[in-house]
């Protein structure tokens, strides 16, 4: 709570690198209070989470994330959600609404490694949103081990996409 709390209070702030890796602890509540204090970083323009550890989030702690990065002047994201068995193709709808009102975002990592709930109803829901993205011109997706997600849901996407430079791995390395 507190850490939110001070998040908020840094108002010029334009970078944040937040890393919960290693953080099994961390819940929905204590994401809530880390993303409100995000939403009041009004210049914020990078933002790098990393969840990967975080294995008790659950949809509810992506529609956190969602109400921090929505209509916000974020211009690059890195989202690390792999290994997150909580989550499913409700969560990347709920991610994709983010991602579709984030209208200034250029730059897009997102890490679904290991999503063993994702099918291609869910990939689709991204997929939509990502296509609405005028200024994105640099995505990386990571789908190791979705199997859930059809090699022809991929290609779809990446022939949708009118980017610079589009990476979607789907290996593990």
């Amino acid at each position: 709570e507190y850490f939110g709390y001070v998040l908020q209070h840094l108002t010029s702030l334009n970078y944040l690198r937040l890393d919960f890796s290693h953080s099994n602890s961390l819940m929905d509540k204590g994401l809530r209070y880390v993303t409100l204090g995000i939403r009041g970083l009004k210049n914020l323009q990078t933002l790098h989470l990393n969840l990967s550890g975080a294995t008790s989030i659950t949809n509810e702690g992506i529609k956190c994330i969602k109400n921090a990065i929505q209509r916000s002047a974020i211009k690059e994201l890195t989202l690390h959600l792999s290994k997150l068995k909580l989550l499913t193709d409700e969560s990347l709808s709920v991610l994709a609404d983010g991602i579709r009102d984030t209208k200034a975002l250029n730059k897009l990592f997102l890490d679904l490694s290991y999503g063993l709930n994702f099918t291609d109803l869910g990939f689709s829901y991204l997929r939509e949103a990502i296509k609405t993205l005028k200024t994105l011109d640099w995505l990386y997706l990571k789908l190791t081990a979705c199997a859930g997600i059809s090699v022809d849901a991929i290609k779809s996407l990446e022939k949708d996409l009118k980017i610079n430079r589009c990476r979607i791995d789907t290996k593990s390395n």
